[in-house]
């Protein structure tokens, strides 16, 4: 009897979490769909596969609140933490081009512990 609850509730509280995005963002079931299979069901940015509610995040303009892609929970958090900054996202990119990962470079390697 609670496996069954359980599942029941999972189910319920996904169809919350879609009807949320679906109103947030005014999208239709449909465009979801095709935005998800014109993506091949991947995150726009690494590829990783989308594979279900709780791994797909809505990317949008924060102004317009117009999706611009679905990617993964790593590269949605990325960009928020860019502040969705182009300038800084460059800077980041270019910092990493230059130093190299920290790992490469200053981490001390086992032996030298």
């Amino acid at each position: 009897m609670r496996a069954t609850v359980k599942a029941w509730r999972d189910r319920v509280n996904e169809w919350r979490r879609w009807q949320g995005l679906f109103n947030r963002y005014k999208l239709t079931l449909d465009q979801f769909a095709a935005l998800e299979e014109s993506q091949n069901f991947c995150c726009v940015i690494c590829g990783e596969y989308l594979d279900g509610v709780s791994n797909i995040h809505t990317d949008h303009n924060h102004a317009t609140d117009k999706v611009r892609g679905l990617l993964c929970k790593g590269c949605n958090m990325g960009l928020g933490n860019f502040s969705d900054s182009e300038e800084r996202l460059r800077q980041a990119a270019d910092y990493l081009h230059r130093k190299g990962s920290y790992a490469e470079n200053y981490l001390p390697s086992r032996q030298e512990v």
